[in-house]
């Protein structure tokens, strides 16, 4: 089921913020491009039920420093975008409105989009997860990221009881009166993060001791038409694995947004890597932007998997046309994910198609040291260009 949570903004008389800023202004000829697509930006939250639709349209201009304003506002409706013209308009969609967002939209131009993957590790792996989950929130903010696909989510409804006890009253939950509160990693990263409305959730394992992991996708922008596929497991890892595909509303064109968290079977990966790429072919009909990030969990020394999704090796003459984000980009460095304080492996990655060379490919949230880290794996993010419908 897909979710969004209303989320209140106060700021006093006209003041409001800007998140990002995503309008790729032509003509600039003289400033590098990628500054200025990584510089231009445009999107605001803003309390309007103070404000008329005039004053903040022009507020807006002066804030951005748009002396002759062409711009249009656009906000999120339901699975679609309208827009805010008048007064009237304004009014209407405060009313209604999922979350006080305000697209600034340049007619005319692109846009860039940025794409983050992050496997935040489940509770256990260290036991000061609030130490934790305010290093990867700090992360999330400096990335600033559109849409986020997070794996290793865990919801513990039982979190700090030992083993007696929450078998005890995972037995006995029906029948208790004071239901424990437990603890959930995604509700509390979302509650520091409002300016992401919308989420999907998506459960892959449901342990004996109650607790249940799973994957998510986060976005600024609406997210609708969500379906998901089993990947095959294996003998030597008997975890379920899934892959997920929302399908995200954009004021430029509609994209496809996959996240999976692939077998630590290095073999089996291979198989799986197939099933991700039948699970794409489906939806690519229309050849509809699509972006898969994940924890693929491919090894240096074993990289058939990623020769699959890229179409090197091919399984029952499956043809991919997918492309690694950082491999295009040709980033700095060997781009290993893990472990973030002395990494070795790429687990994490960013594929693509049906969209330009990303400007920007880079792995953030390395661990300060083996004893301090957010994640025992780092983030990777792509800046994608938006080109127009």
């Amino acid at each position: 089921m897909i979710k969004y949570r209303m989320v209140k903004f106060y700021f006093k008389n006209l003041n409001f913020t800007l998140i990002n800023n995503k309008t790729y202004f032509l003509g600039m000829e003289s400033q590098s491009p990628l500054k200025i697509l990584l510089d231009s930006r445009t999107y605001a939250i803003y309390n309007f039920r103070s404000c008329s639709y005039e004053s903040l349209y022009h507020s807006i201009a002066k804030f951005i420093d748009d002396d002759d304003p062409t711009f249009e506002l656009l906000v999120p409706f339901g699975n679609n975008w309208i827009h805010i013209k008048d007064d009237i308009s304004l009014t209407t969609y405060v009313l209604r409105a999922v979350c006080p967002l305000i697209y600034v939209n340049e007619p005319g131009t692109p846009c860039i989009l940025r794409a983050q993957t992050y496997n935040i590790t489940k509770f256990d792996d260290d036991p000061d997860w609030d130490k934790r989950k305010h290093m990867i929130v700090q992360q999330i903010k400096k990335t600033n990221p559109d849409i986020l696909c997070l794996q290793d989510i865990k919801n513990d409804p039982y979190h700090g009881q030992c083993l007696f006890e929450r078998t005890f009253r995972w037995l006995t939950e029906s029948f208790l009166l004071d239901k424990p509160k437990g603890r959930n990693m995604l509700k509390e990263i979302l509650d520091a993060i409002p300016e992401y409305p919308y989420y999907y959730w998506h459960d892959s394992m449901v342990y004996k001791d109650g607790t249940i992991e799973g994957i998510a996708v986060i976005s600024r922008y609406p997210i609708s038409d969500v379906t998901s596929i089993k990947l095959s497991s294996s003998k030597e890892d008997s975890n379920e694995r899934y892959c997920i595909r929302a399908l995200i509303s954009h004021p430029k064109k509609a994209f496809e947004v996959f996240n999976v968290q692939m077998t630590t079977d290095n073999k089996r990966q291979v198989m799986q890597a197939s099933e991700i790429l039948g699970f794409m072919d489906k939806s690519d009909k229309g050849r509809i932007p699509q972006i898969l990030l994940g924890d693929f969990k491919i090894k240096e020394k074993y990289q058939v998997p990623g020769d699959v999704l890229e179409g090197k090796y091919h399984i029952k003459q499956q043809l991919s046309t997918l492309k690694d984000a950082w491999k295009t980009k040709e980033s700095e460095g060997n781009g290993f994910t893990y472990p973030s304080w002395s990494s070795y492996n790429r687990f994490d990655r960013i594929y693509y198609r049906n969209l330009e060379e990303p400007p920007n490919c880079e792995v953030v949230g390395k661990a300060l040291s083996k004893k301090t880290w957010a994640s025992s794996h780092c983030s990777v993010y792509a800046d994608f260009i938006l080109s127009l419908c």
